[in-house]
């Protein structure tokens, strides 16, 4: 379970990773885009000056002109507060701002299986997890069983003065955990209770990414 929560927790940090250069190559095409709109402005606005000079009445087309300048410097403006925040974490997440022209990113195919999922996965772990759990804590329910031999060779003393034959005794132990409803119980119910509980989660996890 554990490892597969590191596999999940990698999985995502190339998720951000490429998520990231993505928004990143959007923002540098937005701001091309709203750079060549601000060229543009600009000549449009020259153009109605002249007009102006000439005596022609285009107030009105240059007043028009000045507002959309203001509203793509607006938007240029955002653009790069949003390129500086996607490059910090970019950092944040490998320690540089990636060529975007020298990045090869290889497709992740999905067989459609829900039960192939990161999520459902680990929800369907937890429900293993909490099985041994409750294994565990009934175990402690049962009897401790022993078994000891032992084997005597019977040397004869000096003038034969011990005499007998060998043998062997055994003893066999049981010892019953008496305390067990007082001091189990509660850890049995709680493990029970998890059991159920990973159930549940497993169950909701499957609707989540149904």
């Amino acid at each position: 379970s554990t490892a597969l929560q590191a596999e999940y927790a990698v999985s995502l940090l190339r998720s951000r990773f490429y998520t990231r250069v993505a928004e990143l190559h959007r923002v540098e095409l937005q701001m091309a885009y709203e750079n060549q709109k601000k060229q543009i402005i600009s000549q449009l606005n020259d153009y109605y000056e002249g007009q102006v000079i000439a005596g022609e009445p285009s107030y009105q087309q240059t007043f028009m002109t000045e507002i959309e300048r203001t509203g793509v410097e607006q938007a240029i403006n955002a653009l790069q507060a949003e390129k500086a925040a996607v490059e910090a974490d970019l950092v944040q997440l490998v320690g540089e701002v990636p060529a975007l022209g020298e990045l090869g990113q290889r497709e992740k195919e999905w067989n459609g299986e829900l039960v192939s999922l990161y999520p459902v996965k680990l929800a369907s772990r937890s429900i293993d997890v909490a099985d041994a759990q409750v294994e565990l804590a009934d175990s402690k329910y049962l009897p401790n069983f022993g078994i000891s031999g032992v084997y005597k060779i019977r040397e004869s003393g000096e003038n034969d003065s011990f005499e007998g034959d060998d043998w062997f005794s055994a003893q066999v132990s049981m010892t019953v955990p008496l305390w067990a409803s007082k001091n189990q119980r509660p850890k049995l119910d709680a493990a029970k209770s998890g059991k159920r509980s990973a159930e549940l989660g497993y169950r909701e996890a499957l609707r989540t990414w149904q």
